[in-house]
């Protein structure tokens, strides 16, 4: 990778990301980039009496991509592994209603192998405030991007949906309020070099 290009690249390096509910989808080459990385998702949330559903984070399509959203009044985590397969974290505990403050943390805990198609395994964590709900392995997540025509929503999955489970229902808005959502990122990025040059240029 040009040297010129390896700067521009290293000055953009940011660790939070905070998205609002109610905006366009974010394209892929300007969302936040959690693969192959330790990361969290922290959606503050108002949910009414009797409950909410609906999507909180949504980045990728059915080709692959992940989602944080609310299901049967739970909090679920979906990893979609390139259309192949579904990885679902899945709270033990109904959402509680009013304002609270909910949160997916993923652990690498293993190598990429990208040769091979393969992302990084990692453990999920799901909680409600300060409370852990559940825990999950992904043996294997998306290797490299999510696709450059996906890009990433708050509040709704607005283009193609990542998981069979809500499709027939996209965009599967959230019925309660949304207040941000924060994306926290952690240690170095993955940089597949061929990809990360696609990527910039087509910010050009």
């Amino acid at each position: 990778m040009p040297e010129e290009w390896i700067e521009r690249y290293e000055g953009e390096i940011r660790d939070r990301y905070v998205y609002h509910p109610g905006g366009q989808h974010v394209p892929e080459n300007a969302a936040v980039r959690v693969l192959n990385r330790d990361h969290s998702i922290t959606a503050d949330l108002t949910v009414p009496v009797g409950g909410a559903e609906g999507v909180l984070l949504a980045h990728g399509s059915r080709s692959g991509g992940y989602s944080l959203y609310v299901d049967e009044n739970r909090l679920k985590y979906v990893h979609n592994y390139v259309g192949v397969e579904e990885y679902e974290a899945v709270a033990d505990e109904m959402l509680p209603e009013g304002d609270v403050s909910v949160r997916m943390e993923f652990e690498v805990t293993g190598e990429a192998d990208v040769a091979n198609g393969k992302g990084t395994p990692g453990t999920v964590r799901l909680y409600y405030d300060d409370q852990q709900v559940a825990e999950g392995e992904i043996p294997v997540t998306t290797p490299i991007t999510t696709g450059l025509t996906a890009g990433l929503s708050c509040g709704k999955d607005s283009v193609n949906a990542v998981t069979d489970v809500y499709r027939d229902r996209t965009p599967f808005a959230f019925t309660g309020d949304i207040k941000r959502v924060t994306v926290d990122v952690g240690g170095e990025p993955f940089v597949h070099e061929e990809k990360e040059m696609d990527r910039l240029i087509a910010r050009e």
